[in-house]
């Protein structure tokens, strides 16, 4: 009982996950608490029974419990599952194959040796020696006794242990199997054979145990079947009394009868009582507990026992039953019973307001096919001329229709609803509303070419033209205008500013934001701010709307630009007030964090309050449909997990959790853009063949610059461009580095907006490369150009923190440490800095991993191998923290030839959680001229 861990008891309002994120936290979770209670010393064995129903949760919640066990997942390995599965089902096959196949993934992502992964098991009948047996245990009495009895049970049921059991309920209660006055069992042979039928069928022994129980008991329990197979008493209760019932109806029933029947249908081992906490009614009554059927097979039989008139008036009476009594928060257990009347005999009202109602549930629980599937139901119910006669309706449920075709990803169901509203639309801001939303789902989508040009055909019938590829006047005039504006009010009068009443500015705002966002993937800059600069003076002219926040932000990123990064933190901060000081809706607060954050880490703490901006950004967008900018929040959560310097098993368990999203949702664009920073991770943590190319589990590098997507686009080029450039310095590849580092700095200028908070990991790099360089320069012009080059980023670096900017605070004592590596000659002076350095880096496990390591490679270039060394295995052993165990992969290949490490049995023993790299040693450029020379000395 695992309640007595806790001291407190949780009440289950349902067993759907809310949301995907929530439900992959619960796996984790689950995982956590197997390995947590399986040892060697007591393992833990699971069993599973009817795993013929099994659903796509429980496979992932499976699938989960067999991951391979590595640094980055919790062990289960002293865990046996065992599952029981019935071979007759016609589901059976797919279920098996699709646990081989998972099984299968798991065993090569974990490059197990392992040829068994699952043992199968056929349990068939048992034979005549096992049938009698179990009558000698049932009846108390020797098998010598009964072996006569065990082969006439045998013959009927063929060894079926079910089938035994229910054979034996049957002759007692026909009395071919009577207890005598001596204390003894009696039967006859003779009439079991004649007067019972040869059955291995369970379904049929339970049937005519059925026939002999009382008709009112038959006539409650076959209510309860319809309930499902497990019902609360207090519902089945009011429902044998319920006048939709008719006939089958007993009004007059007590409380006191209800309970003597189930009490009968208990004795008879036809229902048990469930450990569930019984729940209180509307009335604050709970004399009822919950029950369930002993057995599916008895459900099932009192389901076919009722004729198909019945089963339509009880499906009738169990949908009015419970619409009367939860209302809408049953819509979707009503709409299913509902659904399977005949709709003569429900007002057609109601069946449209129940499976409306079931479609919202749905909605809620994330289930975007079932919600589609009620919504659909309705509208057909609407009748074919719903357009005519129920005009709003129609409008109100095609456009919530659209918005769940979206969620699925479903282009030519999209299609569909969007030219039928705007067929039968009567006015421009009636089809105003789905047109914004197919260039929300077109830009979702990555069709951000398609999404710019509806968007401008779509403005162009509210008379306010966007101009294709704006000049640098109008961009300079329309900057002018909204600076002049800006400048009259303050923060508070923006916050204060009335929400617009036009619906046509208030759906311009919203198609101008979201070209702002679809400009920046295809590399029209100046398209760009054009659009956030005229959404923002829409805002400011005609008052805020749900588009306003991300308008703000947007401007922001424009001022930033233009170089003006207090500009950029006020619009930045003012995006993010709004959402949390006005009601704007999910999706105004999903595109204000995720794009705020791009501008406000210049001004703030990455481990500040801005921290939690892009997880609740992703949660509301998720949550609230706007997909895009959802998943914009979760790419930027991962961006700045990273930058932050966590362990990178917990950075790739949130990219691993994001991308697998993106992937469910179909959102593509968002997906390229977050797969290299978790193939970045995953090649950090060895989990990859060559730590330097980006193929394995997240991507395959190939494939990904053959994307057209990624060809059509320069910014996910980028992102991946700057992804090698820092794991290729990382590892040691200088020559590498240096070539992605030239095409960064010279094909994306704008590297520095655009990449967000990765930007000072960027940054370090460049400069620790060019350092590098420097001094590995043969010449002294050469040297004085990566000097130059290597200046010029700490130039940048401190002019932001010179401008408010905190988060280069523990960057630039490590640059400061390579300068005067780089031209002083006082190694003690170079070495009080690297303290320094490392001093200030702590708390910080990437930058002080590579501050110990720049200061190891410093001594080691003075030919101190005692101090080198030291440095050396400080700088592993953060490295090791840090989850970087290719980059201790390479150290070791490195410099364990030098000696550093051979004394250090510490430092040995934790080497053996380090992946091998059959490449390890090719992921360096090299040893440098100092490091050579001191090998060759020793």
């Amino acid at each position: 009982n695992l309640s007595s861990l806790t001291n407190r008891e949780y009440e289950i309002t349902s067993l759907r996950p809310v949301s995907s994120t929530m439900f992959r936290q619960f796996i984790s979770t689950f995982r956590a608490l197997l390995s947590a209670l399986s040892r060697r010393e007591y393992p833990v064995v699971l069993f599973l029974d009817d795993l013929q129903w099994m659903d796509d949760a429980t496979f992932e919640l499976l699938e989960a419990m067999v991951a391979p066990s590595d640094p980055s997942f919790l062990s289960t390995q002293h865990l046996l599952i065992v599952g029981a599965i019935r071979s007759e089902d016609p589901r059976t096959p797919v279920v098996l194959n699709r646990l081989n196949e998972g099984l299968r993934r798991q065993r090569n992502l974990s490059q197990s040796s392992q040829e068994e992964s699952i043992t199968y098991i056929d349990v068939g009948n048992v034979d005549k020696s096992t049938v009698t047996q179990m009558i000698a245990g049932t009846l108390s009495m020797p098998p010598s006794r009964c072996s006569s009895l065990g082969s006439v049970v045998y013959e009927k049921t063929i060894g079926c242990p079910l089938a035994v059991l229910r054979f034996l309920d049957l002759i007692r209660t026909n009395e071919l199997l009577t207890y005598e006055n001596d204390n003894t069992w009696a039967w006859d042979e003779s009439k079991m054979r004649s007067e019972t039928n040869v059955s291995n069928n369970v379904l049929e022994l339970v049937q005519q145990n059925i026939d002999h129980i009382p008709k009112p008991l038959t006539e409650i329990l076959a209510i309860a079947a319809f309930l499902g197979y497990e019902f609360e008493g207090e519902t089945l209760f009011g429902l044998a009394r319920c006048e939709h019932l008719e006939t089958l109806a007993k009004p007059a029933m007590t409380r006191l009868e209800f309970l003597s029947h189930l009490n009968r249908a208990f004795k008879e081992g036809l229902v048990e009582t469930t450990d569930s906490p019984q729940n209180v009614t509307a009335h604050g009554r709970s004399d009822f507990p919950i029950y369930k059927f002993s057995h599916d097979k008895v459900q099932q039989a009192l389901y076919i026992s009722v004729v198909d008139s019945d089963a339509l008036l009880i499906h009738r009476a169990i949908g009015l039953f419970l619409w009367h009594e939860e209302g809408e928060k049953s819509a979707m257990d009503v709409a299913d019973h509902l659904n399977l009347t005949e709709q003569h005999i429900i007002a057609r009202s109601l069946l449209v307001d129940v499976n409306y109602a079931a479609s919202k549930m749905a909605r809620t629980r994330k289930s975007y096919p079932l919600s589609a599937k009620y919504l659909n139901n309705a509208l057909r119910l609407l009748g074919p001329e719903k357009w005519t006669e129920h005009y709003d309706r129609s409008l109100e449920m095609s456009t919530f229709l659209l918005e769940l075709y979206m969620a699925c990803g479903n282009s030519t169901e999209v299609e569909i609803v969007v030219s039928e509203v705007l067929a039968h639309a009567r006015c421009l801001e009636d089809k105003l509303p789905v047109m914004v939303s197919k260039v929300a789902y077109l830009g979702s989508m990555s069709r951000y070419a398609e999404a710019i040009s509806y968007a401008g055909s779509v403005v162009r019938l509210c008379g306010k033209p966007i101009p294709k590829n704006p000049g640098i006047l109008q961009v300079l005039l329309a900057l002018s205008t909204v600076r002049r504006v800006v400048a009259r009010l303050t923060d508070d009068d923006i916050v204060k500013l009335p929400t617009v009443t036009d619906t046509k500015v208030d759906y311009m705002l919203q198609i101008l934001s979201r070209v702002a966002s679809y400009a920046t993937m295809m590399d029209r800059i100046s398209l760009r701010i054009w659009c956030a600069l005229r959404a923002v003076q829409l805002s400011l002219e005609h008052g805020l709307s749900s588009a306003t926040p991300m308008a703000l932000a947007l401007l922001g990123v424009v001022e930033f630009a233009f170089r003006d990064v207090k500009a950029a933190a006020r619009f930045g901060r003012l995006s993010r007030r709004l959402v949390e000081e006005r009601e704007l809706g999910p999706e105004a607060k999903a595109q204000a964090y995720s794009l705020s954050c791009f501008v406000l880490h210049w001004s703030d703490s990455l481990d500040g309050a801005i921290s939690k901006l892009p997880k609740a950004g992703m949660e509301a967008g998720v949550l609230g449909g706007d997909l895009e900018h959802g998943f914009l929040s979760g790419f930027v959560h991962i961006a700045m997990i990273q930058a932050r310097g966590e362990p990178l098993s917990t950075v790739e368990k949130a990219a691993r959790e994001v991308c697998l999203q993106m992937k469910e949702f179909k959102v593509d664009g968002l997906l390229n853009l977050a797969k290299p920073h978790w193939q970045y991770v995953l090649n950090l943590l060895g989990k990859s063949e060559d730590p330097l190319i980006f193929s394995g589990e997240a991507m395959d590098e190939t494939e990904h610059l053959n994307d057209p997507m990624v060809v059509g686009s320069s910014h996910q080029r980028m992102i991946l461009t700057n992804q090698k450039f820092r794991l290729a310095r990382l590892l040691g590849s200088y020559k590498s580095a240096e070539q992605h580092a030239m095409i960064l700095t010279k094909q994306f200028k704008d590297y520095p907006i655009s990449s967000g908070s990765v930007v000072y990991d960027i940054k370090l790099n460049l400069a620790l490369l060019w350092y590098h360089c420097a001094r590995e320069s043969r010449g002294g012009r050469q040297k004085w150009k990566y000097l130059s080059k290597a200046r010029g980023e700490v130039k940048f670096m401190k002019r932001m923190k010179a401008k408010g900017c905190p988060n280069f605070d523990t960057i630039l004592p490590i640059l400061e440490a390579e300068e005067a590596s780089c031209v002083s000659k006082d190694s003690r002076a170079v070495d009080t800095l690297y303290e320094a350095a490392i001093t200030s880096a702590s708390g910080k496990l990437h930058h002080e991993s590579i501050a110990l390591e720049q200061a190891a490679l410093f001594h080691i270039g003075q030919f101190d191998v005692s101090a080198g060394g030291e440095y050396m295995r400080r700088a592993v052993s953060k490295y090791l923290e840090w989850n970087a165990y290719a980059k201790v992969a390479t150290l070791l290949d490195r410099y364990e030839p030098l000696g550093m490490f051979c004394d250090d049995a510490t430092i040995k023993r934790m080497t053996l959680c380090v992946p091998a790299l059959d490449g390890a040693s090719s992921a360096g450029s090299g040893p440098s001229q100092r490091e050579q020379k001191l090998s060759n000395g020793l």
